[in-house]
């Protein structure tokens, strides 16, 4: 069939705004770092202050606390300029502080 090479799919597809620059600052003020011997899962410290874990995975960012028993969804799409896993972050900063 002549014309089978046009790409079917989701051709309306609109990035989500960038982070507020106050969002970024706090995002800014976490230490994160990769776990010894995972691949998916980031260390979130602040001020020397373990807060949680946090991962982006093809299913979208995710969150967890240090006792936590499982994820905790954060956010399934983001702009591209945001920070790495900033949504999860900041996330589990609302957690943190309500907790």
């Amino acid at each position: 069939m002549r014309g089978n090479h046009h790409f079917w799919g989701r051709q309306d597809y609109r990035e989500p705004p960038p982070m507020p620059v106050e969002r970024r600052e706090l995002v800014a003020l976490c230490d994160v770092s990769l776990v010894t011997g995972t691949k998916t899962w980031w260390r979130v410290n602040v001020a020397g202050v373990l807060l949680g874990y946090v991962s982006t995975r093809a299913a979208g960012q995710v969150y967890r606390a240090p006792d936590g028993d499982g994820w905790m969804f954060a956010a399934g799409d983001w702009n591209r300029t945001d920070p790495q896993h900033g949504h999860a972050i900041l996330s589990l900063l609302d957690a943190a502080a309500h907790a």
